[in-house]
């Protein structure tokens, strides 16, 4: 009897694979209740408890070299299939092969959470689409609640502190928010290796799901870096979505008895509330930006000038538009826009709370 070789069995795996992956989405309540206390905690701690000593960025430092050795492959490949050494099928039925494998991993440790239970559920919030009146109100408060805490800081206690001492006390702001469903254990959050390539990329943090690691792009000033900390730390937690991950980086940064983080919190939303309302109510709006404290606007030019350098043409038409279609292929319907979800969020809180 003939030996089943690994590339067959990948090729025979992979279509597997993608139905049962596709039923498995369909499956919400089986991934809340089984699969991500059961499987994908413990995993991804296992994960957090090795690398999590480790100084620099293992998930990072590995898709570098992976990204280097697909590429030395790719070049290989063509030159043999140009000088007929290698057919053209040959090579892409390889390439499916190793997918499978690839594929198993992607789906148990990051591709089923994009269809678990929504944290508006978990919550059990209102999620009834937002009036404009209640994004108004949202917008005020918003406004009023950034120049509050933006007046208790004085620019030293904001950029003098050490982007290791936010790191540090990140976790601390999980716990202090005692929701079962954000026991935050082993933590793994590093500040990036590698970030001035992932500014380019337009990156300003990334969770890499294959490593458990959090990691936070250097480039971040202190305004906004405990809530993108935060955000990372939600992918860490299970929360797939960006919406999700931005409102947990707010219930987190916004209720942490730190007033960095609780400005960067609402630092962090209130661009994208005042963003939305513009096109409601653009008077409005421009009401409101004019009401934000000199400085709030201060941080944001500080912030601005940090990335401009790396602003590139790359980020607006091939790296967003890929992205974009990656999330919408795991079921985010709006896409990159995904992100500016987080006020809806908010409403469905402050409801709650009326």
């Amino acid at each position: 009897m003939k030996k089943l070789s690994l590339r067959t069995l990948g090729l025979i795996t992979l279509p597997l694979q993608l139905v049962l992956f596709r039923f498995l989405c369909a499956q919400t309540q089986w991934i809340e209740a089984v699969f991500v206390p059961g499987l994908f905690y413990p995993l991804t701690r296992f994960f957090r408890l090795i690398t999590g000593p480790i100084p620099f960025s293992v998930g990072l430092v590995f898709i570098y070299m992976l990204a280097g050795l697909l590429l030395v492959l790719l070049i290989r490949t063509i030159r043999q299939i140009i000088r007929r050494r290698r057919s053209l099928k040959d090579a892409l039925l390889s390439l499916l092969a190793w997918s499978s494998p690839a594929f198993f991993l992607y789906a148990i440790t990051w591709g089923l959470l994009y269809y678990r239970q929504p944290v508006s559920i978990l919550l059990q919030y209102d999620t009834a689409p937002a009036t404009p009146e209640e994004l108004r109100q949202l917008c005020e408060d918003l406004v009023e609640q950034t120049n509050e805490t933006r007046r208790q800081l004085t620019d030293s206690a904001v950029y003098a502190v050490s982007p290791a001492t936010l790191l540090e006390k990140a976790p601390l702001a999980y716990s202090h928010a005692r929701l079962p469903f954000l026991d935050y254990r082993t933590p793994s959050i590093k500040m990036a290796t590698g970030s001035g390539l992932l500014a380019y990329m337009g990156t300003s943090g990334i969770y890499t799901f294959w490593s458990g690691e959090a990691h936070v792009n250097r480039i971040n000033t202190n305004a906004d870096l405990p809530a993108v900390t935060l955000h990372e730390m939600a992918h860490q937690m299970g929360f797939a979505s960006e919406d999700e991950a931005n409102y947990i980086a707010w219930l987190t940064g916004k209720n942490y008895p730190d007033p960095l983080f609780q400005y960067s919190a609402r630092y962090s939303v209130v661009w994208r509330s005042l963003r939305r309302l513009g096109n409601v109510d653009s008077t409005y709006a421009q009401t409101l930006y004019r009401r934000l404290d000199p400085a709030v606007y201060r941080d944001a030019e500080i912030e601005n000038a940090r990335w401009d350098p790396y602003r590139n043409i790359a980020q607006k038409y091939v790296i967003t538009p890929f992205y974009n279609l990656f999330l919408k292929a795991n079921g985010r319907e709006y896409g990159v826009m995904s992100y500016d979800q987080v006020i809806d969020l908010i409403i469905y809180e402050r409801r709650k709370k009326e």
